[in-house]
């Protein structure tokens, strides 16, 4: 006698006295495949960031790769022993290609890199250009991050593609990893030994602060006000050599140089110091990048914006890029770590002021960054920084 099962679907299929195994057969009828789903049709470009998860690395501070390079073009500045916070420790490139499995595995999809120009080789306030920001030449790699004897000249390596970085490249995009390049349009060094702001295309010299025959740098000292918009836009931050982005020739320049980057792979750009650049600026550079290379995603460094602040709103809105989200950052913050009175509801705040965006949900979420301790260390309780449920 041969006996028929019930329909896959029908009432008789889950007929069953047992209670227990009743709903087994409904938990072994509903499981998920464990199957990728496709979700390419919510998005609206090529690259589309709502998805990824970044990973933020300052190169010099995560992993020495390559030993070879560390000394760089100036021993001076390099501490093997790793003590003293304002030199060189010997992160680079190749260390950051020897973990991408490991930062794959932990569920990374996209990498923010510190800036990888070439930098000034001199201390300012005892410390080296670890962080990038120090910038000599946007059209090089800077060389303590690539092989000792590698070409860092963007140009001279157009059509081999064969430095450090091009492999980095190419072994991120295997993964379906995306890498995000951050870059400065703001300014370029301070003063050292009556050296400031000394610029160069591709090893050539084309700014000098000090003999600034072509109107390269705005020359109106520091920041002395910082309720005044004209100030912080046009005034130092931290005696750094500040572009005038007024002169044709500085535009052309930087917008030439980020393109090489772009075209070498980089996927997506991060903005520093955006608040010190006036908002048509932006809107041409982003437009003008955005024709070069119509999927890439930009977002900047608004520090310290806010959904309740009319500038920084402005900016999101209007400027051509996203921003990260320090007033969701400061909010977490607060209610996560510091045990902000209000609790939860200081995120809800921030929420409820989404509608002051035009795209709220393309804002980057972060917890902490380079200019900020460490999520883990605001406070000395580790209990607090648990999630627990009322019932737990």
């Amino acid at each position: 006698m041969v006996t028929t099962p019930p329909a896959k679907g029908s009432s008789a299929q889950y007929e069953v006295t047992d209670a227990e195994q009743k709903v087994e057969a409904l938990v072994e009828e509903q499981r998920i495949p464990d199957v990728e789903i496709n979700l390419e049709f919510l998005y609206t470009r090529d690259i589309e960031f709502r998805q990824e998860t970044i990973y933020f690395i300052v190169v010099d501070r995560f992993y020495d790769g390559d030993p070879n390079n560390s000394e760089g073009p100036n021993p001076e500045l390099y501490d093997p022993n790793r003590q003293d916070w304002g030199k060189y420790w010997g992160g680079d490139l190749q260390g950051v290609i020897d973990k991408l499995d490991y930062l794959k595995q932990m569920g990374v999809t996209a990498i923010w890199l510190t800036p990888l120009f070439e930098q000034i080789e001199d201390l300012f306030i005892e410390s080296a250009a670890i962080h990038g920001y120090w910038t000599k030449d946007f059209k090089r790699i800077n060389p303590r991050f690539i092989g000792k004897d590698e070409e860092p000249s963007l140009n001279k390596t157009q059509d081999e593609r064969n430095t450090v970085f091009d492999r980095l490249v190419t072994e991120m995009h295997q993964r379906d990893m995306k890498l995000v390049l951050d870059i400065v349009c703001n300014h370029s060094s301070p003063d050292i030994s009556g050296v400031k702001g000394e610029l160069y295309d591709d090893g050539v010299k084309i700014a000098d602060f000090y003999d600034d025959k072509n109107n390269w740098y705005h020359h109106y000292g520091e920041v002395t006000d910082w309720e005044s918009e004209w100030q912080v836009q046009n005034c130092e931050l931290s005696g750094l050599a500040t572009f005038n982005e007024n002169n044709t020739d500085y535009r052309n320049y930087i917008k030439s140089a980020i393109k090489q980057w772009l075209d070498r792979g980089v996927d997506a750009l991060r903005v520093d110091t955006v608040k010190h650049m006036p908002i048509w600026f932006w809107q041409e550079f982003n437009a003008d990048i955005q024709a070069h290379k119509p999927d890439i995603f930009t977002f900047g460094e608004w520090i310290y914006s806010h959904p309740s602040d009319d500038r920084s709103v402005e900016f999101a809105n209007h400027s051509g890029m996203s921003m990260l989200d320090f007033g969701l950052c400061v909010a977490i913050r607060a209610a996560l770590a510091q045990g902000a009175e209000d609790g939860f509801h200081v995120i809800q705040n921030i929420f409820d002021l989404d509608h002051h965006y035009s795209g709220a949900n393309e804002l980057i979420t972060f917890i902490d960054n380079h200019d900020m301790p460490r999520f883990q260390s605001l406070n000395p309780d580790p209990e607090m920084l648990k999630v627990r449920s009322p019932w737990s």
